[in-house]
């Protein structure tokens, strides 16, 4: 979990891990993680300052740490990326990171009032270089459906997770979870099908465990809950903590 410029690490059973301080962190306003490959360890943690709700911002910014192990304390960024997008500025506060690459795919974060319009996708390639700072423009490569398989409204949307496999993801609004589908980088419009899970109050977090069998779910606030689903090929099972 990230809070300002502290890391949080919790149990999927919502018990507090440690905090971990991060030196030279430039992100005003994280609104997303994300976990993947990089130059400098054999993973590190991508925590995205992508929030612009105003859509005045110049560029955004994703800085890279190493992935920290628990009884690490402190640690530092290793990489900062600033981010512009084709057609000026966007909300977002979706990160996806893929797994087998570290390519970084952002999901427009669409107005209530503007949920008739398909939200974008764009994509940045993997970081492999060691530099500290790079510069890129996004690409867009697709749009989400405005509406889920069983017709009703999706969005906005507040985070996404991919699925083990890096080939489709999970992705949320604030009331619901959807599984995504279709070809990001094709142009097409990715489908969503609702997966059940428990009501929250502004829920804006989706996890995936490490095995890629549960869903972590939780919401914004003080004791916000965690909620996990269960994951198999024919149904979803719900546990709460």
């Amino acid at each position: 979990m990230q809070n300002d410029e502290l890391d949080e690490a919790l149990s999927a059973d919502g018990r507090d891990l440690g905090q971990i301080s991060i030196n030279n962190m430039t992100n005003r306003d994280p609104e997303a993680l994300g976990y993947g490959n990089c130059a400098f360890a054999p993973k590190c943690i991508y925590i995205a300052d992508i929030g612009d709700n105003r859509q005045h911002r110049r560029e955004v910014r994703i800085e890279l740490i190493p992935e920290p192990s628990l009884n690490t304390r402190r640690v530092s960024v290793a990489k900062t990326i600033f981010v512009t997008y084709p057609g000026g500025a966007i909300n977002s506060e979706a990160m996806l990171v893929r797994p087998s690459d570290g390519a970084i795919i952002i999901i427009e974060k669409r107005d209530n009032d503007d949920l008739a319009s398909p939200a974008r996708v764009f994509w940045i390639g993997p970081q492999t270089g060691r530099s500290r700072q790079t510069r890129v423009v996004a690409r867009q490569v697709a749009t989400i459906a405005t509406k889920d398989s069983e017709g009703r409204q999706a969005g906005p949307f507040t985070d996404a997770a991919y699925s083990k496999s890096g080939t489709d993801f999970y992705l949320r609004d604030y009331r619901r979870i959807y599984h995504a589908t279709g070809l990001v980088g094709r142009g097409e419009e990715v489908a969503l099908a609702p997966i059940p899970s428990p009501a929250m109050m502004i829920g804006e977090a989706i996890a995936l465990n490490a095995d890629g069998s549960r869903l972590l779910l939780s919401s914004e606030g003080r004791h916000a809950p965690i909620a996990t689903i269960i994951l198999n090929n024919s149904a979803t099972r719900q546990d709460s903590h």
